[in-house]
């Protein structure tokens, strides 16, 4: 699979990331192969092409969906430890999460619904996709400027936890 991504990073950043049958990001030896393959081009008009229709036809093209994301959800769900734990606090704690812009909006907010979480609330202002991060100079939720809403808000409602995620994440 291909991801096309800047990730965290401005838009001229573009470039993608790579990921095995495994759905893993590639590695060694994988990524030398690729790259050997690529960089074997030697001209553009040898690269084989096909259309879309006839790619789906073939097999070659596969628009993943629900079935896709029930599956993601949960494994997502098998990685909690301690779901007695979080059934001990989910009606009182106040989770306050962004998703910097990015895709993260509907599977978080879906997993944290399915593990119990009542009280979720999303920085309106970062809730959808947006490539251009209009409120934040640079979304990383490595950076604390990257939480600067997310903190307005959790004052506001006196949340427990501040939750972001990386725009292609």
């Amino acid at each position: 699979g291909i991801n096309v991504t800047a990730s965290h990073n401005p838009a001229e950043y573009n470039g993608y990331k790579v990921y095995w049958e495994d759905g893993a990001q590639i590695t060694p030896p994988h990524d030398v192969n690729i790259m050997d393959a690529v960089l074997a081009i030697t001209d553009y008009a040898d690269v084989k092409t096909m259309d879309k229709d006839e790619a789906v036809k073939a097999g070659l093209y596969v628009q993943i969906g629900k079935d896709v994301d029930d599956k993601y959800i949960a494994a997502l769900k098998k990685q909690v430890k301690h779901q007695d734990a979080i059934d001990a606090v989910q009606k009182d704690i106040k989770i306050v999460y962004t998703p910097l812009h990015g895709t993260g909006n509907i599977p978080v907010r879906r997993v944290l619904k399915e593990l119990g979480f009542e009280n979720v609330y999303v920085v309106k202002e970062q809730e959808l996709p947006d490539g251009d991060f209009p409120t934040v100079s640079y979304p990383n939720p490595e950076s604390e400027e990257a939480f600067e809403l997310a903190v307005k808000l959790g004052n506001e409602i006196g949340a427990d936890i501040l939750l972001a995620t990386d725009p292609d994440d």
